[in-house]
């Protein structure tokens, strides 16, 4: 492993750990929520199916209690997607660090990204422009025309590539650090560590 990364393991590891806390308790809730829609459709059928059978109130009761633990869950996503808008600020904040930190290894051990090798391709866009680019923009996000030409065409052929209608404008003033890590899938230090890797030896 290079000094660099090894260097930069342990923020890195932070970085990351809090990116995908809230992403993975939320996925575990949307998780959840389909289980219970699911549930809840199944005995709404099962109700209306036993409307005029003695077993009748039974089914009922069952799908209000299903009704009931979604509306509990529907209530816990729209509290974590609350916290998550809220957080969205601090998130790019983070993740901007993160693309700072793999920028300044090419800048460090490479000079510049033309002396660099490509890396794997990300959205069809070679890695160290993936960093490169996305750490500029997310620099200079707040002033829109100091986005160079080149950060626009290659995050516009990420968005494309990829469907993030987002990544398409990088000149609409808001940071994209968060949807350009997303893509790199940079939510470990084993990931940044590999891609990196493969960038500075």
């Amino acid at each position: 492993m290079h000094s660099y990364i090894s260097d930069t393991e342990f923020a890195v590891s932070h970085l990351t750990a809090a990116l995908v806390t809230d992403r993975a308790e939320l996925a575990q809730l949307e998780a959840e929520q389909a289980a219970a829609l699911s549930k809840e459709a199944y005995f709404d059928i099962a109700f209306m199916q036993r409307q005029m059978h003695p077993s009748a109130n039974y089914w009922y009761g069952q799908l209000r209690e299903a009704q009931g633990q979604r509306n509990a869950l529907d209530s816990e996503i729209a509290r974590i997607e609350a916290r998550l808008l809220d957080k969205k600020f601090s998130l790019s904040a983070l993740a901007s660090a993160l693309l700072q930190i793999g920028k300044q290894g090419i800048s460090v051990v490479r000079r510049h990204p033309a002396s660099c090798p490509d890396g794997r391709a990300v959205c069809g866009v070679p890695l160290k422009w993936v960093i490169w680019a996305g750490r500029n923009q997310a620099l200079h996000y707040e002033e829109p025309r100091m986005i160079n030409d080149e950060t626009q065409d290659y995050l516009h052929r990420m968005g494309h590539n990829s469907g993030n209608a987002a990544l398409l404008n990088s000149r609409a003033g808001e940071n994209l650090a968060l949807a350009v890590v997303e893509q790199l899938g940079w939510l470990s230090f084993a990931a940044y560590q590999e891609d990196m890797q493969s960038l500075l030896g």
